[in-house]
């Protein structure tokens, strides 16, 4: 985990995060799947754990996202503690 931080910038449980909000991003703009739905596909089998992640990482409500998608991606190099 050293070393991917070092070549990151960000820790391996802050990456596997914004992969998964990554993901969920697409799958809400991309699918007329249940919110639900999504959430257990992208590791949260809690929904409103997801719904709490999703906010405080992407700034929306994956309900508000849906509606107006804004471009998200993992940041590259020294991304805030969303862990």
């Amino acid at each position: 985990s050293v070393i991917f931080k070092e070549r990151s910038g960000i820790s391996f449980t802050q990456y596997l995060i914004y992969y998964r909000m990554e993901k969920a991003c697409q799958l809400l703009t991309s699918s007329s799947m249940q919110m639900k739905e999504i959430s257990t596909l992208v590791g949260y089998d809690d929904y409103s754990q997801f719904v709490k992640m999703f906010r405080k990482v992407v700034g929306l409500t994956p309900q508000e996202y849906r509606k107006t998608p804004i471009p998200f991606t993992i940041p590259k190099e020294g991304a805030g503690n969303e862990s």
